[in-house]
This record gives C-alpha cells, sequence and structure tokens, in this order.
C-alpha cells in the first residue's frame, strides 16, 4: 500500500503555474484523482513517442531551461530531457503543467492562481 504516491517538485522562477521558489509537494492521492486519461491525451497530441531516448542540448545550455521527463506505460516508456526542446515541446509543457496544477488545487495543497 503506497501512503504517498503523489510528489511534485517545483522550481518555479515565472510563477506562472505554481507560485515562485522551490519546494515539494508530496502528500497521499487516490490514483482516480490523478486525470491519467489528461496525461495519456497529451502524449497522443503532441506524439510524444517521437520523444523516446531524447537527449539534446542547446548551443548555449547555460542559459536554457532544462526538462527531464519519464512517463512509464505498460509497455514501454519514453524518457525525454536536455536544454535543447524537442517539437511542440512549449505546448506540452504548458499543458502538463497546467494538468499538475489542477491536481494539487484540487486537494488543497495549493491557492488557486488565476494563470
Amino acid at each position: 500500500v503506497r501512503e504517498n504516491n503523489y510528489e511534485v517538485r517545483v522550481r518555479s522562477v515565472s510563477g506562472d503555474f505554481f507560485p515562485e521558489g522551490s519546494y515539494t509537494i508530496y502528500t497521499a492521492m487516490p490514483d482516480t484523482d490523478i486525470n491519467w486519461q489528461g496525461v495519456a491525451a497529451l502524449v497522443g497530441k503532441y506524439d510524444l513517442v517521437k520523444w523516446m531516448d531524447y537527449d539534446r542540448a542547446a548551443e548555449d545550455y547555460n542559459n536554457c531551461e532544462w526538462f527531464q521527463i519519464e512517463l512509464g506505460f505498460e509497455q514501454g516508456h519514453i524518457s525525454a530531457m536536455g536544454t535543447l526542446h524537442p517539437d511542440n515541446y512549449d505546448n506540452f509543457r504548458r499543458d502538463f503543467l497546467t494538468i499538475l496544477r489542477e491536481a494539487v488545487e484540487r486537494h488543497g495543497l495549493l491557492q488557486k492562481s488565476d494563470n
């Protein structure tokens, strides 16, 4: 039995999706309260299978946002990281962070923001 199964590590500079700062949200959340269908829809919408084993650095990597994501499925996984962002990265990032924020807000773990 998993007691605390939901962890979101936040390092927000802009405050766009989560309040500014570095902190961890760690709690027990029923699996049914996690928007797995929304995440799966993003995989299809942004064709994330093309991101499998993606690992690239931008030329000016010190001044670029580092990203890392790993999504595991019953058959296979998608792992991507780097400072050179793959196709559809910005749109995926916006939609994925929105799903995370909504789950955290729904459980009263964060004050609702206007973003």
